[in-house]
């Protein structure tokens, strides 16, 4: 879905008009705010392989390798080595004398993982946390004592977030890709952030691409040298439109109408790819988590 969001989709098509040459090295990363971590994938569903069937990588960051693997179209991966583990979660992490729910914590007012203010006071996560109270009605009016209740008891996401087994699943993870040309991709994922974002840079042998997604802006640097520089530079500053409120940068609703223009004959975009091109990202991770697992370069056969 990335590869419709705007802030993706022109930098692709700064690639594709060459602009930058061809591509050297991409280095991409994905900074998982610690708010994401703890309610997705410690508490939420996406916690562990064991309960819902994929690593980490997958559940989370296949947006980014797909983007990767787009924006490299033609060229495929031939090997890929990765490294990560959990160094934050787990009952051995679980700080001396706190209890199996935040709510009767004697750290429930100093945790930075604590659910009060995760679930009650921070209302982006309502919807996630208290799926378990939806047949009383909208969320947004269930009176916060309920909800207090509800984390006091039986509803999981009331639980110490260091209670959890999330069996193989990490929260930091790194991979480096090599490309049949020679050229090069790097992806790091940090869990736990302040600041929720998605980087990228792109080295080529004109020029480069620097970009933010979190802030929609990049930069464009062409090799130019000359009395007193050596570049040229140019920025950009992405625009979704006033009324685009669709997630993923604005990738979900242009996905969607993308398909059905698909589908009525009008010519494919340039996000649209074939299934052939779609499962590369899921053969990269794949093959990242079993590089990761058992310390070797595996290579992707075809």
């Amino acid at each position: 879905v990335l590869r419709y969001a705007p802030f993706y989709k022109e930098i692709k098509e700064h690639v594709m008009n060459g602009e930058i040459g061809d591509i050297i090295s991409i280095e991409m990363a994905e900074h998982v705010g610690f708010d994401h971590i703890i309610t997705s994938y410690v508490r939420g569903k996406w916690r562990s392989e064991e309960l819902c069937s994929t690593n980490m990588l997958l559940a989370k960051c296949c947006h980014d390798v797909d983007i990767m693997m787009w924006l490299m179209k033609g060229i495929k991966p031939v090997s890929v080595v990765s490294f990560g583990s959990d160094l934050q979660f787990g009952k051995k992490n679980k700080p001396e004398g706190a209890a199996d729910r935040c709510m009767e914590c004697q750290y429930k007012d100093e945790c930075r993982f604590s659910a009060y203010p995760h679930y009650v006071e921070y209302e982006v996560w309502q919807p996630w946390a208290f799926k378990c109270l939806e047949a009383e009605g909208d969320i947004k009016e269930i009176s916060d004592e309920r909800t207090i209740e509800s984390l006091s008891t039986d509803n999981e996401f009331g639980e110490c977030v260091w209670n959890f087994d999330r069996g193989r699943n990490v929260d930091h993870q790194s991979l480096i890709i090599n490309f049949e040309n020679g050229a090069t991709g790097v992806f790091n994922m940090a869990g736990g952030t302040a600041k929720r974002n998605r980087t990228i840079y792109i080295n080529g042998t004109h020029g480069e691409i620097e970009g933010s997604a979190g802030d929609l802006t990049y930069t464009i640097r062409t090799l130019k040298p000359g009395k007193g520089k050596l570049y040229t530079e140019e920025e950009y500053k992405v625009d979704l439109g006033a009324k685009d409120i669709s997630g993923h940068g604005g990738g979900d609703l242009r996905l969607a109408a993308d398909f059905v223009e698909y589908v009525n004959g009008v010519e494919p975009s340039i996000s649209c790819t074939d299934i052939n091109d779609s499962t590369l990202s899921h053969l990269v991770v794949f093959r990242a988590e079993k590089s990761r697992m058992n310390g070797t370069i595996e290579k992707i056969e075809y």
